[in-house]
């Protein structure tokens, strides 16, 4: 089982069937005393997943989750024991950005006292991968679990319409499968790709990123005339608009004149790391995405040209600010700054031995750097 997402996404599906219909596993005839008895196994299979990003995340498992199940009727209840063994293996784990990814397999086996009642097994299992560049001291930046679980309904409505029990959760653990065991790497960015929406008429350019972090997009045009969102008409013609869309932070470029080039360039002005995914149009009027994933304060890349494929303008080393210099040729990264201390200002009572204090009617003001 396997889920992949590049770009934006914010999705999740299932459980979805398979098979259209539940397929015929074994029918098998036996007695007990002198009754003729015919027992029927039937099987399906639901896939689920969901994800949740703005660059690239990849996960899968391969191998085998066996579940063994007992039940025994004694016309009173049933009993019911369960054993689960699982032999899975890390598959295909990529991870470009912060979020999560899912995916997940369950079956379902049913056996059916002359095909109208009798338990039902259920099994399922998967692949989760949860990513955070921002996380705890000592733990790893990703890692990818197996959760699954055993479980088991039983009825015999046929024989005693009051026995209906409900679901028995037999077996289930969520063993870690994989870690990540270097930091996280610096900026990147994906190969272009069709975008899965259009860009609307009169844009030439579309910037979205996930909202932990700042993103200032600027613009050139071959003349220099630089437009961001502080200066957002200082490229004639065209117009730099900020905003949301759908609780996202949105930049668009719109131009009177498509056909007209517009570098496109990306700083991280605040936060530790951004995806973003790019939006230019192409020459026949289609558009192309990239997903470009800043690490570092002051990180930058100089993204795209609009239209796709033309003259790409060379802004000045400093734009971006970064001490050390910021992109200048078309697709180079830059990794910004992560910062090793901050400021935390701490409200306590009477009792604050840490930094400069003012003290006014019992409560104490205090400001600590945290490493």
């Amino acid at each position: 089982a396997g889920i992949a997402m590049s770009g934006e996404s914010r999705c999740g599906f299932g459980p979805k069937a398979l098979f259209a219909q539940p397929l015929l596993l074994s029918r098998v005839s036996t007695s007990i005393g002198p009754v003729p008895v015919t027992l029927t196994v039937d099987g399906q299979v639901f896939l689920s997943g969901s994800s949740s990003t703005f660059g690239h995340l990849a996960t899968a498992a391969r191998g085998d989750v066996r579940g063994v199940v007992r039940t025994v009727y004694d016309g009173l209840r049933a009993t019911r024991t369960g054993r689960l063994t699982t032999r899975l293996r890390p598959h295909d784990t990529t991870v470009a950005a912060s979020g999560g990814a899912q995916v997940g397999l369950s079956s379902t086996v049913g056996v059916r006292v002359f095909g109208l009642a009798g338990p039902d097994v259920d099994l399922g299992a998967g692949a989760r991968t949860i990513s955070d560049v921002a996380r705890s001291a000592g733990e790893p930046w990703w890692r990818t679990t197996v959760p699954d679980e055993l479980g088991t309904t039983f009825a015999l409505q046929a024989w005693r319409a009051d026995l209906q029990e409900p679901r028995v959760r037999l077996a289930g653990h969520e063993d870690e499968l994989a870690r990540a065991s270097r930091p996280p790497g610096g900026s990147s960015v994906s190969p272009p790709a069709a975008a899965p929406d259009p860009l609307p008429d009169g844009a030439v350019a579309r910037v979205r990123w996930d909202s932990a972090a700042t993103v200032d997009v600027h613009a050139w045009d071959l003349d220099g005339h630089h437009a961001s969102g502080a200066a957002p008409l200082a490229v004639p013609g065209a117009t730099v608009r900020s905003g949301y869309q759908d609780g996202v932070p949105t930049v668009q470029l719109d131009a009177a004149d498509p056909g007209r080039p517009l570098t496109l360039g990306l700083c991280l002005a605040d936060g530790s790391e951004a995806a973003v995914t790019v939006d230019v149009r192409a020459g026949d009027g289609s558009t192309v995405r990239r997903t470009v994933v800043l690490r570092g304060r002051r990180a930058g890349s100089l993204a795209a040209v609009s239209p796709e494929g033309g003259p790409a303008f060379t802004p000045p080393g400093d734009w971006c600010g970064l001490p050390t210099g910021d992109p200048i040729g078309l697709g180079q990264l830059t990794d910004g700054i992560f910062s090793a201390t901050r400021a935390r200002t701490r409200v306590g009572v009477n009792d604050a031995p840490e930094g400069r204090v003012r003290q006014t009617d019992g409560v104490t003001f205090s400001t600590q750097v945290v490493r």
